[in-house]
């Protein structure tokens, strides 16, 4: 096939039937090339993730994919909060408590814990909150740590005092995250 082109240059080819497409925007319906078996796509639109990559996990609407090649869930960037109306709780990670009991209410700190793990510690009744601590535990707010150990616990002054904590040391040290909402904390 030899036609002429817009600059009068010869177009050759063997294969293949149709017009030469000289458009800015073409829309092309054929050849059907098939699926590459290998190869980097590159300036290219609509690569269906869920089939075009390799990955662990389901895709979705509330998903994302890391580095690492797994589909994870998009965190809603808050933690759950557990009310206590008893006057004792023992914490886990990434939680947050809010007393409600005219009573005190006595929170245990997880005995595991990875650096960056959260707590958080909310008192809406009269009773106010304490938490207490474990062998090697400590928690430091602002110059002040508590008592290393058992001993040592951190407790409201009003029974509407809050805080948050973070895990700065695996397993056994929690510092303050900002300042607390409090008249005061008694520091042991």
């Amino acid at each position: 096939m030899a036609n002429a082109n817009a600059i009068n240059s010869p177009l050759l080819g063997t294969t293949g039937t149709g017009n030469f497409v000289g458009s800015n925007s073409p829309s092309l319906n054929a050849p059907n090339l098939g699926t590459p078996a290998t190869g980097t796509l590159t300036n290219c639109t609509g690569l269906v993730p869920s089939t075009g990559l390799s990955a662990t996990g389901t895709p979705s609407s509330t998903t994302y994919l890391r580095g690492d090649n797994s589909w994870q869930t998009i965190s809603s960037g808050s933690i759950p909060y557990t009310v206590v109306t008893g006057t004792s709780q023992s914490m886990t990670t990434n939680n947050g408590y809010i007393a409600n009991n005219a009573a005190l209410v006595t929170f245990t700190l997880p005995s595991t814990a990875a650096v960056g793990d959260v707590l958080s510690v909310i008192g809406i009744n009269t009773g106010g909150w304490r938490i207490t601590q474990a062998a090697g535990q400590s928690i430091q707010i602002g110059q002040t740590t508590s008592t290393v150990g058992a001993g040592g616990s951190v407790t409201s002054q009003a029974g509407t005092d809050s805080l948050e904590l973070i895990c700065v040391v695996a397993n056994t040290k929690w510092a303050i995250l900002g300042a607390p909402q409090s008249s005061g904390l008694t520091i042991v």
